[in-house]
């Protein structure tokens, strides 16, 4: 794609991841290993084997546990079988893969394991940094070509507008295809909020974004120990549908695996005048000299 190299660059401006009865062992069993599918790395292979061979999707952590990689290895690997047309992206906590072609499984991936302590998190202002660095990682996973992330909520007395014009955090983006002409900006805005705030306002807090975003999300902060009521949940998920905002669910702001995206937003044509103003307003000096670079 057109002008992937800035990707690297911009990289600094994200906001800124034996058996009882004396009788000896039996010799363990040898399992048949499948061929190695035709243009895949040894790596790659791997992976490949523990995704489902009947087209159900594994979840990334549930795959990275049962490989014991580390992060940068899961994804870099992961990435190539998406980039050659072997798997793709689907939904869930923290995401998950799988298969475009079938190639036989060559083994079955290990549960799950639990999750970490909660550490806590008593301010919305608290949660910025942490859903930040989960957005880097949904980056990939989408994945986004030309993007930045910035943390637009602390601006003071800044004019942008008027009432709920301010995002907490936005992600611009910028893509070329090879069949398609022209390049596309997509303003994807984030309104956080802590556990102590699951009310039915904050939907129409983040619908508000659409005069100026392609698309806009709502997402919350669920505190296992005290959730909010079923009912609750329900109704919010129906007005973000609703009004065609985005919600995500996260249970650990640190850790993307508990990330749950629940609804999906509408794409929204968006007025161009909102759009220049809301990014002359509102976004860094750097980052829009990034973003005419991209666009050039």
């Amino acid at each position: 794609m057109a002008e992937s190299d800035d990707m690297s660059e911009n990289a600094n401006l994200q906001v800124v991841n034996g058996n009882g009865n004396g009788a000896p062992p039996a010799a363990p069993e040898t399992q048949p290993q499948p061929s190695q599918p035709f243009g895949l790395g040894d790596e790659e292979a791997v992976l490949f084997g523990k995704i489902p061979g009947d087209g159900d999707s594994i979840g990334n952590k549930a795959l990275r546990q049962s490989l014991g990689w580390d992060e940068e290895k899961y994804w870099k690997v992961r990435d190539g079988l998406i980039t050659k047309g072997f798997i793709s992206t689907g939904m869930g906590r923290g995401g998950s893969v799988y298969r475009l072609m079938h190639i036989v499984q060559s083994a079955t991936p290990s549960p799950a394991q639990p999750q970490p302590a909660r550490p806590e998190y008593s301010l919305e202002r608290d949660l910025y940094q942490p859903f930040a660095d989960a957005l880097v990682k949904w980056a990939k996973e989408v994945p986004f070509t030309n993007y930045f992330i910035e943390d637009i909520s602390a601006q003071g007395s800044r004019r942008t507008g008027g009432v709920w014009t301010r995002p907490d955090l936005v992600l611009v983006n910028v893509e070329t295809y090879q069949y398609v002409p022209n390049k596309f900006l997509d303003v994807i805005t984030f309104e956080v909020k802590p556990d102590d705030a699951w009310e039915i306002e904050a939907v129409f807090e983040a619908a508000a974004h659409s005069r100026f975003a392609s698309r806009s999300y709502l997402a919350i902060h669920r505190n296992p120990a005290a959730p909010p009521s079923q009912d609750l949940e329900d109704r919010i998920e129906e007005e973000c549908k609703r009004f065609g905002v985005g919600l995500i669910v996260f249970e650990n702001p640190a850790d993307y695996d508990t990330y749950d995206f629940i609804v999906e937003p509408l794409r929204k044509t968006y007025d161009p005048r909102e759009v220049e103003k809301f990014i002359e307003t509102q976004i860094s000096s750097t980052n829009k000299t990034c973003l005419s670079r991209w666009l050039r």
